[in-house]
């Protein structure tokens, strides 16, 4: 597949004219990335799905845990081999519906 970049004019030794891409690049410094969502696992299920256009198989994610439940089940969450759009978390099964995480999906 062929990407495409955008062009940005060069003032100078190396200063970036283009206003977006300044605000990007300082959001970005300044850690504001655009990485981070939500999960609720399924109750009475060993499996969700998560889905996020963010997420492909060379992703790395990373939990954390805003309920006790979740807390609890952090250490039998895990997931493999994700995919264009989603990746399918294993987890324990059991009825509780608050095991609410949020996550950070880098590459």
């Amino acid at each position: 597949m062929t990407q495409t970049f955008r062009a940005f004019q060069l003032v100078g030794i190396g200063k970036i004219v283009d206003p977006i891409l300044r605000n990007i690049l300082a959001l970005a410094m300044g850690g504001k990335l655009n990485v981070l969502g939500s999960v609720t696992l399924t109750p009475n299920s060993a499996t969700t799905t998560l889905n996020d256009d963010l997420i492909d198989d060379s992703s790395a994610l990373f939990f954390s845990p805003r309920t006790a439940n979740a807390a609890a089940g952090l250490t039998a969450l895990y997931y493999n081999n994700p995919t264009a759009g989603s990746v399918v978390l294993n987890h324990a099964n059991n009825a509780q519906a608050d095991r609410t995480y949020d996550y950070m999906c880098i590459g």
